[in-house]
C-alpha cells in the first residue's frame, strides 16, 4: 500500500445518505406507524420493520434521500486523504438516478471513480467503508471497515466506526501505522491490549497490575452477564453516558469515562484496558496510548470461541470476523506472545 496512492471505498445508502430513514418515514406515513431506525434489528430485516422493504424498489425513496452538509465536508476530508471510490449497490433501474445524487451531492467527484453493483467483495481497495456485514466479512480490502448501525449491531470483532468523523481518524491510523509512525509516549500512558476474542487479554491485563504503576479503570457494559469485570447499566444510561471510547460487542454496549481514567492517571498510575481495536484507536487520539496486540494461535483462538458460553449466533459472528481481528496487529504498537513479552511494555512506558 502506498500512502500517496491510498484507495478508499465508501458505500452511499446509509454512510453518505440516508436509505433506510427515508424507508421508514414512507412507512410511517402509508400505514400511520411509528416506527424508528432502532427498529432494524438485522441486516436480513425481518422484525417489525420488515414492511419498509418495498419502498427498496421504489424510486420514490431515492429521491427522497439526501447528503448532510456535515457529510459533504467530511467527505471532502476523507479525498484528501486518498483516491475515493463511492460504490453503491443499486438497481439497474435506478442507476441514472443513483449518478445524479451523487452529482448533486459531490458536484466535483469523477464519474469514473462511481461503482454500481452488488458484488463488492470483489474490488480491492486498501480501505472500505460499509454498513453491510456481508460485505466487510467477504471484503478482499486490507481493511474493511463497518459503519455501525442498529441493524449490524450483534457484529463483533470488525474494525468499526460510528460516523465519518471516526473513519476520517481512523484512516490516519491506518495510515501512521503503515508508515511505521508511533508518537512518543510518557507515563502516565494508557495501554490498551488488543485482540481477537479468546486472545488472553483479560489474562494480560492481571499479569500487567502486578506492577502497582498500572491501574484498571471502572468500565461500563449492558451484558448483565460480564458484570465481572465490567459494571453493569441498563442501555438507557449507556446512551446517555459520555464515554471517551465505547463499543458493541456481541450486541451489547461497552465504554469508558474519560474522568474514570483521569482520575487514575491523576494519580500518576498507568492505566490498562482491554479493549477492541476501535477503542484502543479512539483512546489513542485523545490520550498517550500504547496499542498492544496480544498474539495467540489460529486454532487456539478457534478452541476457545467454541468454548465459550454464549449464543450459537455470537459464536459463529466471533469466527467470522477472526481472520480480519488477525490483520489488527498492523494497526497496533507492539505484539505480545510469549510471557516475558511483558517487559516489552515496561521498558517502552518507563
Amino acid at each position: 500500500m502506498s500512502l500517496k496512492n491510498i484507495t478508499i471505498g465508501i458505500d452511499f445508502d446509509d454512510v453518505l445518505s440516508d436509505l433506510n430513514s427515508r424507508a421508514i418515514e414512507m412507512a410511517n406515513e402509508e400505514y400511520g406507524l411509528d416506527l424508528d431506525l432502532k427498529d432494524i434489528t438485522s441486516w436480513e430485516n425481518t422484525g417489525k420493520a420488515s414492511v419498509i422493504k418495498k419502498y427498496y424498489k421504489t424510486a420514490e425513496v431515492h429521491r427522497r434521500q439526501y447528503v448532510t452538509e456535515e457529510t459533504k465536508e467530511l467527505f471532502r476530508k476523507i479525498r484528501n486523504e486518498g483516491e475515493v471510490f463511492i460504490v453503491t449497490a443499486i438497481a439497474p433501474e435506478f442507476m441514472g438516478l443513483r449518478h445524479q445524487q451523487i452529482k448533486e451531492a459531490f458536484p466535483d467527484f469523477p464519474d469514473e471513480n462511481i461503482i454500481m453493483g452488488k458484488q463488492k467483495h470483489l474490488i480491492k481497495f486498501d480501505i472500505i467503508l460499509d454498513d453491510c456485514p456481508d460485505n466487510v466479512f467477504r471484503s478482499t480490502s486490507s481493511f474493511p471497515v463497518l459503519m455501525r448501525r442498529p441493524w449490524n449491531n450483534d457484529v463483533t470483532g470488525l474494525l468499526s466506526v460510528n460516523n465519518l468523523n471516526d473513519f476520517l481518524q481512523l484512516i490516519h491510523q491506518i495510515k501512521s501505522s503503515i508508515a511505521g509512525i508511533t508518537s512518543e509516549i510518557h507515563t502516565p500512558a494508557v495501554v490498551a491490549l488488543v485482540g481477537p476474542s479468546g486472545s488472553g487479554k483479560t489474562a494480560w491485563m492481571k499479569k500487567i497490575l502486578e506492577n502497582k504503576s498500572f491501574a484498571h479503570p471502572v468500565s461500563y457494559t449492558t451484558n448483565a452477564d460480564n458484570s465481572i469485570h465490567h459494571k453493569y447499566i441498563s442501555q438507557k444510561e449507556f446512551d446517555e453516558m459520555n464515554f471517551i471510547e465505547s463499543t458493541m460487542y456481541g450486541g451489547y454496549g461497552y465504554g469508558t469515562k474519560a474522568e474514570d481514567i483521569a482520575e487514575l492517571m491523576n494519580c500518576g498510575l498507568s492505566v490498562v484496558l482491554p479493549l477492541d481495536i476501535c477503542g484502543a484507536i479512539a483512546l489513542k487520539r485523545k490520550l498517550p496510548t500504547l496499542m498492544v496486540y496480544c498474539k495467540q494461535d489460529k486454532g487456539t483462538l478457534i478452541e476457545k470461541i467454541l468454548e465459550r458460553n454464549c449464543s450459537i449466533n455470537e459464536k459463529k459472528l466471533r469466527l467470522l470476523a477472526l481472520d480480519q481481528e488477525r490483520k489488527h496487529e498492523t494497526l497496533c504498537d507492539l505484539t505480545i506472545e510469549k510471557a516475558n513479552d511483558i517487559g516489552k511494555i515496561f521498558k517502552l512506558l518507563y
